[in-house]
């Protein structure tokens, strides 16, 4: 019986302490205490808080300790004035709302959009962004689709010759507790759309956005970096081609270079069908695989590792492998990762 009295003091004392809450809220002054008879609060009220105007007065209600469960609620129910349910509505609808927006901020989840198939002709691409995913695609015009937090700011424009988009948002006005802001959550993007042959110079920068560039010839320079984001550029031909990530995985097929390097913290490096005559191949921890449409003979080739395991047409070598002659060069390093080359001509 004790125990039962004391969960029912305890429900009512509960009960009480929020009806002091709220009553405060509303600019009431709230004191109550509890003996043997019950739950005693008082309160002295304002209908505009402590400003002084409008209606005030003094409520004094007594909760009774009943030992029946069904009793005690229905008193407790029936003494709770219209006012204060009205209160712990409200109170709640606003935390209920507060709870919404922190989760969908609608700020961040407002996305510029813009599209333009009309774009003034331009020989190179400059893109630095933070998350976004870029593609560049061949195309019959000059053209871009972009897409973007509001929360940022994205520039972009075509001047002499140039297509330069940037994001210059204040890393300072970054919300921590929005990952939107970041670009991240929902889709962010920039596509670019010209003609196959029209390019000189492609240098693409981003942290986390995948970066997928396809089919562009007789370029100068080809340049892509990214942290996390993964890279693939595919039948692609430039003097000279530089793709290099932090954790990214890198993929190249079918491309054609004077110059061609390729590096990676701990991502994997994945070149298939590709041709170089000046090649270089760096991983920390991640592997390499490279299949070249050359012969080894056309290589002096310089293999180095640490503890990774190497090999030339399916056959292990040691892990500072060198062999001379050939009319170009390949250099491979490694420290941790494994390297696997293939020449598809011997």
């Amino acid at each position: 019986m004790r125990k039962r009295i004391n969960v029912l003091l305890g429900v009512s004392l509960a009960i009480g302490f929020v009806l002091m809450m709220t009553g405060d809220a509303m600019g009431a002054k709230t004191n109550m205490y509890f003996d043997s008879a019950g739950i005693h609060t008082e309160r002295n009220w304002s209908l505009f808080g402590n400003s002084g105007y409008g209606e005030a007065g003094t409520d004094y209600e007594v909760w009774e300790a009943a030992e029946d469960d069904g009793d005690i609620l229905r008193e407790i129910s029936e003494e709770i004035s219209d006012d204060v349910r009205g209160a712990v509505a409200e109170a709640q609808e606003y935390a209920e709302a507060r709870e919404y927006a922190a989760q969908y901020d609608d700020v961040s989840n407002t996305f510029v959009y813009d599209v333009d198939e009309n774009l003034d002709e331009f020989e190179s691409v400059e893109i630095d962004v933070v998350s976004m995913d870029v593609t560049v695609e061949p195309a019959d015009y000059y053209g871009i689709d972009i897409r973007y937090p509001n929360n940022r700011k994205v520039e972009w424009s075509v001047r002499g010759g140039t297509l330069k988009v940037e994001d210059k948002t204040n890393s300072l006005r970054v919300n921590l507790f929005s990952w939107n802001q970041l670009g991240g959550g929902e889709e962010s993007y920039v596509t670019v759309y010209c003609p196959s042959d029209a390019l000189d110079n492609i240098h693409i920068d981003t942290v986390s956005g995948e970066v997928s560039v396809n089919g562009f010839t007789g370029m100068d320079s080809f340049e892509i970096e990214t942290v996390s984001g993964d890279i693939s550029a595919e039948d692609c031909e430039a003097q000279e081609i530089e793709c290099e990530s932090t954790s990214g995985e890198v993929s190249v097929y079918g491309s054609r270079s004077e110059y061609f390097s390729v590096a990676s913290v701990s991502g994997d490096i994945w070149i298939d069908d590709c041709y170089g005559e000046d090649i270089k191949l760096d991983t920390v921890s991640g592997e390499i695989t490279g299949i070249f449409d050359a012969s080894a003979e056309d290589y002096a080739i310089r293999f180095s590792s640490v503890s990774g395991s190497m090999q030339i047409n399916g056959e292990r070598v040691k892990k500072n492998f060198q062999k001379d002659g050939g009319d170009y060069e390949l250099r491979a390093g490694t420290v941790s990762g494994d390297l696997d080359i293939t020449f598809t001509e011997d």
